[in-house]
């Protein structure tokens, strides 16, 4: 960092160096060149080249952080002094940027973009949140709280694990639609390259996905013990297959379709837990048509061909 001498030397000589760098006309010989280049010689002699660097880069850090705490305080302010005007505006900013979020994805998406979708610019961004991540966590953080605590509720309950299973996937599926899109903008995020993970944010939300997982697990091994669920099948396998289909919802799933996000859930169940192959079925013979009808079995018409014996 410069020293105080350093930079108030480089602040006194860099206005007229740079009132005459602008000039077009520089290097004619007019009396402006010799001005110039008296400057630079009183600067080379009285200030380090490093230093004028760093009077530079502390001059640009000093109105950045004169602008980020003035606003960093004025949003702390509005938190606490906040009355309905100010939630009812932040959650706009946060459908908005659920909008943005889903569209884009995480990396793509800029306060710009979240700015432009709110009706304001970066500032009115910044009045709220400090950062596009803080919005992301501010966004989905309440919701998978609530997801996972209705998990932890089905896999807890004295019920059969087959109808765990089917409460579980219809309950998630069910939140899934009440917090749309907030679940899926943090279901179609890779959360490793979500910057903020070593925060306390962060780290909150890696528990809340291993709380998850411990209740599908509890399911699942819960089942295999009852016998409800058939011998062979491997268990890790059938814990991706279910978090896979209910994830993979958010290619396909919006609220107003023709299932409910709680009967998408049970529909689900019901195809893991009885499957999609028909058993085996007895034919029926075919019946013998009347004259000048098409036969069942030939499609022609009058009476049925006999076969060969």
């Amino acid at each position: 960092m410069a020293s105080g001498p350093d930079l108030r030397k480089t602040q006194r000589h860099l206005p007229t160096a740079a009132s005459l760098l602008n000039r077009p006309d520089i290097g004619d010989g007019r009396p402006d060149t010799f001005a110039l280049l008296k400057t630079a010689t009183t600067l080379r002699r009285e200030v380090p080249a490093q230093a004028l660097i760093a009077c530079t880069a502390e001059s640009g850090r000093r109105r950045r952080e004169w602008f980020v705490s003035g606003i960093g305080h004025r949003r702390s302010h509005a938190r606490r002094e906040s009355g309905p005007g100010y939630h009812e505006r932040r959650l706009r900013l946060l459908s908005g940027a659920a909008e943005v979020f889903k569209e884009k994805g995480f990396q793509a998406a800029s306060v710009n973009d979240i700015a432009a979708r709110f009706g304001g610019d970066r500032a009115s961004v910044y009045y709220y949140y400090g950062s596009k991540h803080e919005i992301f966590i501010d966004l989905i953080q309440s919701a998978v709280t609530e997801v996972v605590e209705a998990a932890e509720e089905v896999a807890g309950s004295g019920e059969s694990a087959a109808a765990r299973l089917e409460r579980l996937l219809a309950t998630t599926m069910d939140l899934y639609e009440q917090h749309y899109p907030y679940m899926y903008v943090y279901i179609q995020e890779d959360m490793r390259k979500v910057p903020g993970d070593g925060t306390p944010a962060g780290k909150e939300l890696k528990r809340l996905s291993d709380r998850f997982e411990s209740a599908l697990h509890r399911i699942v091994d819960d089942g295999f013990t009852e016998g409800a669920f058939r011998e062979g099948l491997d268990p890790a396998m059938l814990i991706f297959a279910l978090a896979g289909a209910v994830n993979w919802t958010h290619r396909w799933f919006s609220p107003g379709g023709r299932l409910t996000g709680h009967e998408v859930g049970a529909a689900m169940a019901e195809i893991f837990l009885s499957g999609v192959r028909a058993g085996p079925r007895t034919r029926r013979p075919a019946k013998a048509a009347p004259g000048g009808q098409a036969n069942a079995a030939t499609g022609k018409k009058g009476k049925p061909r006999k076969t060969g014996s």
